[in-house]
C-alpha cells in the first residue's frame, strides 16, 4: 500500500476531525491470537454550523497532532475514507470506524505486516495499517485496558492510547451497503476472527533471547528475477521478517545500486555473481559467501535450474539445505526436455514419426543454453483432470496445502498437431474436485515429497487424477468450459504424479495464494533457509484463514500471445484493463510479462511465454469468476510495433 500525499479538508468553512469512543471493546473469540480492540467512529464536523446536541460526546482531534503519531492511517486513510476518497457525494460513507487493535499478551511479531497482509481484500475494510516493527517485541500494557480506554473524553487522552496500538484499521459503509454501526462492528470482529486466527505475537524463545536484540539474521538470494512486478512479494516478505537479504545477480541488475533506487531498502546489498545454471554454480556460491564480509545465515533461491546448485553450496558451507533420497510404447505420449519451465515444448504424440519429431524438437531446446541439457522425457499421456497442488511441509508434516483447477490446454482438447501446446489457460482457486479425491491427492503427493527424501519445505506439485468422477465439459447455465462431478467410475480414483518441484509455484500462484488464504509461500521459504530456530514462525505463518476456507474464489487468467512480433504496447496488461473499467473492479492482481520492444512469441512458437495474468476474483461463486475470466481472455488484444509502422 504506497503512501500518497493526505487529502484535503473539504473547502468552505472550516472543518475538524472528530472521533466518538463507540462504548464497546471487541475480543477475538476463537482462533489462537488475542487481543483486544477498541472502536472510534469518526466524522467530519462543520466548525461553521450550529452545535449538534451529541457534540457533546464528540472528542475533536487535531489533524496535525495525529499525522504526528501514525501520519499514513489518520491522515491520507482516514480522510479518504471521510470525504469518500474524491468521488462525490454518492460515494460518501455512511458510518466511518477506526478500531485500534492492543495487544492482549506480550510477544515479538512473526512478521511485522501482519495486518495489512491478512486483512487484504476484505469487505467493508477501507484500509489496515500495522505499528509493529521487524523482530520488536511489544508489551502488553497493564494501564492501557479495555476498562481506562472507556473513560477517555479528551483529545489528551486518547493520543497517547494511540501510541501504544499495535495497528489499525479502518472500516466504511455507503449507501450502497448501509449496514447500521452495530451491524458494521459485528461483521468487523467476525472477519477479525477468521483472518487473525494466526498466533502472528509470539512468545520469548527459552533463553530469553530474540532475534532484536542477538542481531538479525542475513539471506544470500540467488537470481533476483527479472522485475519488480515478478518478485515484490518476495522482498517485502523478507522486510517484514526482519531479515537482511543480499541478492545476487547479473551486473545491470534492476536492484543494483543505482541513484534514487526506490526498492534499495528491500535488501542489505547487491553483489555480482554469475549465476548461469552451470556446474560451477555451486563453487561460485561458497566463494561469495567465504567471502562476504559479514555472516550468512542462509541461501535461497526458487530456479529450477539453479535449485541443486544452491543445495550443493549449502551443504559445503554447512547451511540449513535438503538432502535427497538416493513393453511397448503405448500412445499417445508425453515429450518433453528434462530441463524446462512454463510447459515449454511439451507436446503429445500419437505415432512413432510424430514420437521422433517431438524428441529431436525436445532434445534440441536447449542444447545451446548455459544450462545446457539434451535430456528428453517421454512418459504415458494420462487423461483426466489436472490440478496443482502447494505444500508447506515441516519435518514430514503437511501445515498448509491448496489444491488449484488447472483447466484444460490445447494439448489436451486438439489431437495429432504438435500446434497443440500445453501452455496453461485458466487457473482457478479452489479446486472443484470432490472432496475425497482431494483428500486422496494430498497424500499422494505428500508421500511423493517424502519419497523424494525431503523432510521440509516449500512444493510445487503438478498432477493428474486417474479415474476421477470429474470431468469437463460446457456448463448448462452460460456454456463455459467447467469441472463437473458425475457418478461412480469402475476404477478407484489415483493420482498421477508429473513433477514435484523444491520451490514455492510461479509468482502468481503465490500471489494467490496470498489472496485467497493469507498464506505467504515465499515467507516461509526465506524462513526455512535458515534451520529450526524459526519453525514457531514457519508454524505461525502457514496457518490460513480460520476454517482454511478462501476469501472468495480467484480466476487466474493466463493471456496467450495470438500474434508473433515485437511488442508495442505500452503495458498491455494494464491498458486493457484501463479500457474495461467493468472488469478492472473484479480484479485483484494483473502482471504484465511482456514489455513493450521485447519479442512476443507466436502461438505456434515451441517457446511458450504468455503476454501476462489477470486474476478476477468473485465472492459470488465459481460461475461468476468463470465469466469474469472468460471476458477478458475474449477482450485481451496488444499493439505489435508493426501496426504503429503500417498507420
Amino acid at each position: 500500500m504506497a503512501d500518497t500525499a493526505p487529502p484535503s479538508l473539504p473547502q468552505g468553512l472550516g472543518w475538524t476531525i472528530c472521533v466518538k469512543i463507540n462504548g464497546a471493546t471487541a475480543e477475538l473469540a476463537g482462533g489462537t491470537q488475542s487481543h483486544w480492540s477498541l472502536d472510534l467512529e469518526a466524522v467530519l464536523v462543520d466548525d461553521g454550523a450550529a452545535t449538534p446536541a451529541s457534540a457533546e460526546q464528540l472528542i475533536r482531534v487535531d489533524q496535525k497532532e495525529l499525522e504526528a503519531i501514525h501520519p499514513t492511517l489518520f491522515t491520507t486513510d482516514l480522510l479518504h475514507a471521510l470525504t469518500g476518497g474524491g468521488k462525490g457525494e454518492s460515494h460518501t460513507p455512511v458510518v466511518v470506524v477506526v478500531r485500534l487493535l492492543f495487544p492482549q499478551h506480550s510477544g515479538t511479531p512473526a512478521r511485522s505486516d501482519v495486518f495489512e497482509y491478512r486483512l487484504q481484500g476484505a469487505e467493508l475494510i477501507h484500509s489496515a495499517r500495522s505499528f509493529l516493527q521487524p523482530l520488536t517485541p511489544v508489551t502488553a500494557s497493564t494501564t492501557v485496558t479495555p476498562a481506562t480506554a472507556h473513560t477517555i473524553t479528551t483529545s489528551a487522552l486518547l493520543l497517547p492510547l494511540l501510541t501504544t496500538a499495535m495497528g489499525a484499521l479502518i472500516a466504511t459503509t455507503s449507501p450502497t451497503l448501509p449496514l447500521s454501526l452495530p451491524t458494521l462492528l459485528t461483521t468487523l470482529t467476525t472477519t477479525l476472527t477468521t483472518r487473525l486466527s494466526l498466533p502472528y505475537l509470539l512468545p520469548p524463545s527459552p533463553s530469553g533471547k530474540d532475534n532484536a536484540t542477538t542481531g538479525k539474521k542475513r539471506i544470500l538470494w540467488i537470481q533476483g528475477r527479472a522485475n519488480p512486478q515478478a518478485s515484490l512479494q518476495f522482498y517485502r516478505a523478507a522486510h517484514a521478517l526482519g531479515l537482511l537479504l543480499i541478492v545476487a545477480d547479473e551486473a545491470g541488475h534492476w536492484m543494483q545500486p543505482t541513484h534514487n533506487n526506490p526498492y534499495a531498502h528491500y535488501r542489505e546489498a547487491f553483489v555480482e555473481l554469475d549465476i548461469a545454471g552451470d556446474a560451477g554454480l555451486a563453487d561460485r556460491i561458497v566463494d561469495l559467501v567465504k567471502g562476504y564480509p559479514l555472516p550468512i545465515d542462509g541461501v535461497v533461491c526458487i530456479s529450477d535450474v539453479r535449485l541443486a546448485a544452491v543445495a550443493r553450496a549449502c551443504e559445503v558451507l554447512g547451511l540449513p539445505t535438503e538432502g535427497r533420497g538416493p513393453e511397448g510404447l503405448g500412445f499417445p505420449l508425453i515429450v518433453k526436455p528434462c530441463t524446462g519451465w512454463n510447459s515449454d515444448c511439451v507436446v503429445k504424440v500419437w505415432d512413432v514419426e510424430g514420437l521422433r519429431a517431438a524428441v529431436e524438437r525436445a532434445s534440441a531446446r536447449h542444447q545451446d543454453s548455459a544450462a545446457r541439457n539434451t535430456g528428453v522425457v517421454v512418459e504415458p499421456y494420462v487423461d483426466g483432470p489436472e490440478v496443482d497442488a502447494n505444500f508447506v511441509v515441516l519435518d514430514g508434516e503437511v501445515l498448509f496445502c491448496d489444491v488449484t483447477d488447472d483447466f484444460p490446454c490445447a494439448g489436451d482438447l486438439v489431437e495429432g498437431s504438435l500446434a497443440a501446446n500445453f501452455m496453461e489457460t485458466l487457473m482457478d482457486v479452489p479446486s472443484a474436485l470432490p472432496a475425497d479425491e482431494q483428500s486422496m491427492m494430498r497424500e499422494a503427493l505428500r508421500q511423493s515429497i517424502a519419497r523424494c527424501g525431503f523432510a521440509s519445505g516449500v512444493f510445487h506439485c503438478e498432477a493428474r487424477v486417474r479415474g476421477s468422477r470429474a470431468y469437463y465439459a460446457a456448463r448448462e447455465d452460460n456454456g463455459i468450459l467447467d469441472l463437473h462431478v458425475g457418478g461412480e467410475v469402475n476404477n478407484t480414483p489415483s493420482c498421477y504424479l508429473h513433477e514435484v518441484n523444491a520451490r514455492p509455484p510461479g509468482y502468481i500462484n503465490c500471489v494467490a495464494a496470498l489472496l485467497a488464504y493469507g498464506v505467504d509461500y515465499y515467507a516461509i521459504r526465506l524462513l526455512l533457509a535458515l534451520g529450526p530456530s524459526e519453525h514457531d514462525r514457519i508454524k505461525a505463518l502457514a496457518q490460513p484463514f480460520l476454517g482454511g476456507e478462501p476469501q472468495y474464489t480467484l480466476g487466474i487468467a493466463v493471456l496467450p500471445p495470438t500474434r508473433e512480433g515485437i511488442m508495442g504496447s505500452e503495458d498491455a496488461v494494464l491498458g486493457f484493463l484501463e479500457a474495461n473499467p467493468d472488469l478492472r473492479e473484479h480484479v485483484v492482481f494483473h502482471q504484465t510479462v511482456k514489455q513493450r520492444g521485447e519479442v512476443v512469441q507466436g502461438p505456434d512458437s515451441s517457446e511458450l511465454w504468455c503476454v501476462g495474468y489477470i486474476i478476477v476474483a468473485s465472492r459470488a461463486g465459481r460461475k461468476e469468476c468463470l465469466e469474469l475470466a472468460q471476458r477478458v481472455r475474449e477482450r485481451f488484444t496488444y499493439k505489435l510495433m508493426e501496426d504503429e509502422e503500417e498507420k
